[in-house]
């Protein structure tokens, strides 16, 4: 009866010990981070997640110096939180491998070239369409389904998006 009892605790303890290890193991870390704004700042990690939080207006860069751009082959999802108010002109240059991107309802504008060159993008999540569709855009680029990518309302698609005209391009 102890040795089976043994036998339960050890097998307890090693199963514990592998699901915390695997969780571990399966958590992201961050690979770089710094500021994209007066009050944002940015991270990459791991899985290739760029995350921009904060308040305000990210910058806007030339083609050459996003902060990320070193690492811009190897982002393939970003996640833009509530409260920036501005996508940055060439903000996701170069991102190449980028699949997917976030916008809160919180964007108003989006500058020229903010998405040129992303052409594996596919999904664009929302959580408004009317918002989306009254964010200001400088040019086709600066929207980011001007290439084909699937708009997605609270995680439902959007077939027939509906046309605004508060969202013109400025």
């Amino acid at each position: 009866m102890k040795k089976l009892l043994r036998i339960m605790v050890l097998t307890f303890a090693a199963s514990a010990l592998l699901f915390l290890g695997a969780s571990v193991a399966s958590a992201a870390e961050i690979v770089d981070q710094g500021n994209c704004g007066k009050n944002a700042t940015w991270q990459l990690d791991t899985d290739g997640v760029l995350t921009i939080s904060g308040t305000g207006d990210m910058t806007d860069w030339n083609s050459s110096n996003p902060p990320w751009l070193n690492e811009a082959q190897s982002i393939t999802q970003v996640v833009i939180n509530s409260g920036i108010t501005h996508i940055g002109m060439s903000s996701f240059y170069k991102c190449i491998n980028l699949e997917s991107i976030t916008i809160p309802d919180s964007v108003t504008s989006i500058r020229s070239n903010a998405f040129s060159n992303c052409d594996s993008l596919k999904k664009v999540y929302i959580n408004d369409l009317e918002s989306y569709l009254c964010i200001k855009r400088s040019n086709e680029a600066a929207s980011p389904t001007y290439a084909g990518a699937a708009l997605y309302e609270k995680g439902n698609l959007v077939k027939e998006p509906i046309s605004s005209d508060c969202g013109a391009w400025s």
